[in-house]
Order: structure tokens, then C-alpha cells, then sequence
């Protein structure tokens, strides 16, 4: 998946001060022949087989997002690598900053191949991610080996997520 790296700064970009929340969730449904239905990961504090991290790096493009969402109990994560800046951004296996959008699961992982992340909100702190929240559309590819040949199977990927800092 991703490995983080620490840089320390700062910087904001939400046009929402007043707004405040302490969920942490990714909610979406996959449409494809490997993988069909819905799933989600809702962040539990609780939960010792859940992980929920989030940090901002420094890329080449300016500030990267990195939020990871891991659930032990369904075997199921998910991890996003998008521009540190509100806005709608294209995904793609093209991308020169390293930006991407991946899906695991117990038998398969699927990675972005073209996908649009709207981000609506995000505050951050240095290298502390506060708050990002957003929504992403569009394909992701579950590639394996068959035979001896190489295979891409195309999955249609929509959902939504929502990342906070934890309050102790």
C-alpha cells in the first residue's frame, strides 16, 4: 500500500471553519465480475482490528493527502493518495504524483484506472491531517495473471468518505 512520510507545516484549505465532526468513514460500491456489492469501513476508536491513519506529505504537485482505512474483522481496506487542496481532481494509472485511489480485499485488490475524487473539505496542520471529506466515482482495474497472460478486469467503483482527527 502507501508508507507514509513525515514533513512538518502548515496549511488550510476549507472553505468551512464552523463545520465539525468526528466521523470517520468510507462508505461505496464496487460493480464488477470479481467484486459486486457494498461496503464500508466506519471508524470505531474501540475497534482494536480497525485502523483509520491520515497525514499530509510533500510531493512534486505541492501537499499529498493520505488517508488509509483498514478493517481486520471484514478483511477489507482502502487507500487514497489525492492533492492536499479542496477541489475535483482525475485519478488516473498515468498520474505523475503518485495520486491514486486502491481497494483490498481478502481475495483481490483493485487499483484506480480512471476515477474523479471530488474533495469538499479538508484542514490540516503540518504533517497532521485534521479533516478531509469527499466523494469518488469511476474505474478500477483488478489485474492477475491467467495462464501465463496478463489480465485487467474492469470494476466501476462510487462512494463517499470522511476523515477526522481523533478528539482524546
Amino acid at each position: 500500500m502507501l508508507l507514509p512520510i513525515l514533513w512538518s507545516c502548515s496549511g488550510s484549505d476549507d472553505s468551512n471553519d464552523s463545520e465539525s465532526s468526528d466521523d470517520v468513514f468510507v462508505n461505496y460500491s464496487i460493480t464488477g465480475a470479481s467484486k459486486d456489492g457494498n461496503f464500508n469501513i466506519i471508524g470505531d476508536a474501540n475497534n482494536s482490528n480497525q485502523n483509520v491513519t491520515g497525514l499530509v506529505i510533500p510531493n512534486e504537485d505541492g501537499n499529498a493527502v493520505l488517508v488509509d482505512y483498514y478493517d481486520a474483522n471484514q478483511l477489507i481496506s482502502v487507500a487514497i493518495a489525492v492533492p492536499a487542496a479542496i477541489g475535483t481532481y482525475e485519478i488516473s494509472d498515468t498520474n505523475p504524483y503518485g495520486y491514486n485511489i486502491g481497494f483490498g480485499f481478502d481475495d483481490i485488490s483493485l487499483e484506480a484506472s480512471t476515477m474523479s475524487i471530488d474533495i469538499t473539505s479538508i484542514e490540516f496542520n503540518g504533517l497532521i491531517l485534521e479533516r478531509i471529506k469527499g466523494s469518488f466515482t469511476g474505474v478500477a482495474l483488478y489485474t492477475y495473471s491467467e495462464n501465463g497472460q496478463d489480465m485487467e478486469e474492469a470494476h466501476l467503483v462510487d462512494g463517499t468518505f470522511e476523515y477526522n482527527i481523533p478528539s482524546f
